[in-house]
């Protein structure tokens, strides 16, 4: 692949991101209802009425009027609004005097569904009471959202979590296959005076089956997402049709088919690449970062109102540091490492002295930028300084910015410590050292699998 087709193909992966997050902005919730929360009413409305911050699908919502003995209202079906913020439940029958209370459910634009209920009072005695002067209405804040009812359903659940992290964990490997290849052992093999070319080689394949076994549970990770979107929407018998609105009209579906597209492209790019590196390893270069802007479509980064191209970019980007970092040393440790010992002697040792050396400046690149835009992502979804330890959300990221510290110190002794010794004690040291520092890796995966679902304050 030419440089000038493979700059082209980058522009247009970019575009592709930025032109998906552009309608993907804003968070969602209740403004205002009709009947209001707790309204005494003289006569019996004839339909519910769901203000939102933001554009919904009414496709995607579901509205139940229940009685008091927990019977449901029969509804007609849901239609927009005078504009698309709205959804309107009309009521298919007259409802008697008695004390109502409105289930509701829409999708937001990162794809969680959010879901909310509030009670009304049918009481034609009403009239017969005297009543208070009416006052203006006050512009109301977003109606707190109630917790989901059903766990088993909830984004935050165990199953959900654990997709996510198999999605994280996927993107790690495949970018730092990318990046192990093109920006650590290409340069050992241009530069090293150790006959390391055969090596380079057997690490370089490696690499690439690592990546290809990573984009393989991408795709499968993806497929679980689906299942388990298609529990968590809980839209009944219209759960198909639901799903296909989600897939083809929703920034969340549009990530998921980027996310499995890509994936499926870097496969056959590492597939390739054995036969023929330079284009091989170039499709999945390429893929690869249209794969890290994936996971910003279906979290945080892509209901930030105002902002969402700007937190999409940042969210992508955090990823791509963290995949150049931690994903790369995984690689490293499992593919290069190997690859240079097979050779015994001074020469295998000599290469993995040269590979660490080439990657441990790159990784405190990597790591700084992992950092810089993990801050700015906070400034974006934190309203006060107050909300790191006040809000779930805010523990959740104390957790895990204490957890990047962690790696950071293990990345630090690898560095000043076990780097300098390679050349004469080889890699043991550095093999156990670096599997600390892949073990809290996962952890700080679990916690940001976590994270992207806990609700932003």
């Amino acid at each position: 692949m030419s440089r000038q087709r493979t700059r082209r193909a980058l522009i247009l992966a970019c575009a592709a991101v930025v032109g998906i997050t552009a309608v993907a902005y804003a968070h969602t919730a209740l403004r205002r209802s009709e009947p209001a929360e707790d309204a005494r009413l003289e006569e019996p409305p004839t339909a519910v009425t769901l203000s939102f911050t933001t554009a919904v699908d009414a496709r995607l919502a579901r509205v139940q009027l229940l009685r008091p003995d927990g019977g449901s209202v029969s509804l007609d079906s849901l239609r927009t609004g005078e504009t698309d913020s709205i959804v309107v439940a009309p009521i298919a029958e007259t409802l008697a005097a008695a004390e109502y209370t409105v289930v509701w459910q829409v999708v937001g634009s990162d794809g969680h569904p959010v879901r909310g209920q509030f009670a009304f009072v049918v009481d034609p005695q009403q009239s017969e009471q005297p009543q208070a002067p009416p006052q203006p209405e006050p512009e109301s804040p977003p109606i707190p959202v109630s917790d989901l009812p059903d766990p088993a359903t909830d984004v935050q659940a165990p199953s959900y979590v654990a997709a996510r992290w198999l999605t994280f964990t996927t993107l790690l490997v495949v970018i730092g296959a990318v990046v192990f290849r093109a920006l650590v052992l290409e340069p050992v093999r241009r530069r090293s005076s150790l006959p390391s070319g055969g090596a380079a080689d057997v690490a370089a394949a490696r690499a690439a089956a690592l990546g290809r076994g990573a984009a393989a549970f991408l795709v499968l990770g993806a497929g679980v997402r689906l299942l388990l979107q298609a529990r968590a929407l809980d839209m009944g018998g219209d759960t198909m049709a639901a799903l296909r609105v989600m897939l083809l009209d929703t920034p969340w579906g549009w990530g998921w088919l980027l996310q499995v597209g890509a994936a499926l492209l870097v496969l056959g790019g590492f597939q390739r690449a054995t036969r023929d590196p330079r284009r091989g390893w170039g499709v999945a270069a390429i893929a690869a970062l249209a794969l890290a802007f994936t996971p910003a479509l279906s979290g945080h980064a892509a209901a930030v109102e105002g902002l969402g191209p700007v937190a999409v970019v940042l969210d992508g980007a955090h990823v791509l540091g963290a995949s150049a970092w931690l994903g790369t040393l995984l690689v490293l440790l499992l593919a290069g490492v190997p690859a240079a010992l097979a050779q015994g002697g001074p020469a295998g040792r000599g290469m993995v002295a040269d590979l660490v050396n080439r990657f441990s400046p790159l990784a405190l690149v990597f790591a700084g930028f992992v950092a810089a835009t993990g801050v700015a992502a906070a400034v974006i979804h934190l309203a006060a300084l107050s909300e790191l330890w006040g809000t779930a959300y805010g523990r959740t990221l104390l957790v895990k910015v204490g957890l990047v510290a962690i790696v950071i110190l293990l990345g630090a002794y690898n560095w000043r410590r076990v780097r300098p010794t390679l050349t004469e004690a080889g890699p043991a040291r550095l093999r156990r050292s670096a599997a600390l520092e892949l073990i809290a890796a996962a952890a700080i995966l679990l916690a940001t699998s976590i994270l992207v679902a806990t609700p932003t304050p």
